[in-house]
């Protein structure tokens, strides 16, 4: 069996998505195989981010704050795509997905 350094337990899925709207809201459109699925990866993510990157954001935290940068004339191309960086850096650096 594989341990996942920034793997999450069933409670712990269960909790994350009974406590964020906009995951639920999200995760709504999709099959019960397929939920679960992107259930876990969201909690690991955001698990990832508390873990690495020291980031404590909810998830709706993260959206509103990413549509506050979009909407912002003024910010920059780093400031619009620190968000993308985090998700590529999760995919690309994260020892759970190596092999």
């Amino acid at each position: 069996m594989r341990r996942y350094i920034y793997g999450v337990s069933k409670e712990e899925v269960n909790k994350f998505v009974e406590e964020n709207r906009v995951v639920r809201d999200w995760l709504s459109k999709y099959e019960e195989g397929t939920l679960r699925c992107n259930a876990q990866t969201l909690c690991r993510f955001f698990k990832w981010l508390r873990v690495k990157q020291d980031i404590h954001l909810s998830p709706e935290e993260l959206l509103n704050e990413q549509i506050t940068i979009l909407r912002n004339r003024d910010s920059s191309v780093g400031d619009r795509s620190r968000h993308l960086r985090l998700v590529l850096d999760f995919c690309r650096d994260n020892p759970d997905f190596k092999g």
